[in-house]
């Protein structure tokens, strides 16, 4: 008699967590296969992630990738890897879909065709240049300082602006021909992760409006951002410190001590 009531306070109890259990929220899957597209070779380590999410996987040696897990709805996947442009896809999951996206990428460079899309088209293409400065800082990569930012900062120097940004630095650097023949002194910004073979300065590419102004490496002098800019003169900043982050509008592969962008208000 007891061991019965105890068997059927136990299924109660069971019942009891069955009916208060929050229901989980339906979820899909995402899956492929990512190749190269002049040769149908699979490409391995390209990061595949869902904008607006934290949902994010890379492919393994045969290039496929899994994204379990992914709330029902419509995503854009986003498929990256460095030497390669970027592709994007509209994808629609629905409630324990397994959804197949097979991607072709295309190296830096050489034309890139439209891709398919799974479910809809997009309705415009990505923005570059100024017009794409929020899509860029959605993406996560890189160091971003906006208008509103620099709107309350024009009494200050832009080196003070890059202040506190890991993985680069403001050097204060003086030329000098011999002890006594010195240049002034001028602030340039370098890369912490790396040091060129000219210097001991990995001087990064800083670009204006989109337009290289100092690539790293040239022989020239990068500009001296205490003097050439003021933050008064400037709508924003983006700061990508290594090959990885740049985008491939801003060089890709190329920016190996990073690159820093300027955007200037009359470029508006």
């Amino acid at each position: 008699m007891i061991g019965n009531q105890q068997g059927s306070g136990f299924l109660r109890t069971l019942w009891l967590l069955a009916l208060w259990a929050p229901s989980l929220p339906a979820q899909g899957m995402l899956t492929g296969t990512v190749r190269q597209d002049s040769s149908g070779r699979p490409v391995a380590g390209v990061e595949v992630l869902l904008e607006g999410s934290i949902r994010q996987t890379v492919t393994d040696g045969s290039g496929r990738y899994i994204l379990s897990a992914v709330p029902v709805g419509d995503w854009v996947a986003l498929f990256r890897f460095v030497g390669y442009l970027p592709v994007r896809h509209r994808v629609r999951l629905r409630d324990s879909d397994t959804l197949v996206v097979d991607v072709l990428l295309v190296r830096q460079g050489i034309q890139q065709l439209e891709p398919l899309d799974v479910a809809g088209r997009v309705p415009a293409p990505r923005g570059v240049g100024r017009e794409a400065f929020e899509e860029r800082r959605r993406m996560g990569f890189g160091k971003f300082v906006d208008s509103t930012v620099l709107r309350r900062s024009e009494h200050r120097q832009v080196p003070d602006m890059l202040h506190g940004i890991p993985g680069i630095r403001a050097v204060r650097y003086r030329e000098c021909l011999t002890s006594r023949d010195c240049g002034p002194v001028e602030v340039r910004v370098a890369s912490t992760r790396a040091v060129s073979h000219r210097s001991n300065y990995c001087w990064m590419t800083v670009m204006v409006d989109g337009v290289a102004v100092y690539r790293s490496g040239e022989i020239r002098p990068p500009p001296d951002l205490s003097r050439e800019f003021r933050v008064a003169d400037l709508e924003s900043i983006e700061i990508y410190r290594s090959t990885a982050e740049v985008p491939g509008e801003f060089g890709g592969s190329a920016g190996a001590c990073g690159v820093i962008v300027f955007w200037t208000r009359r470029g508006r």
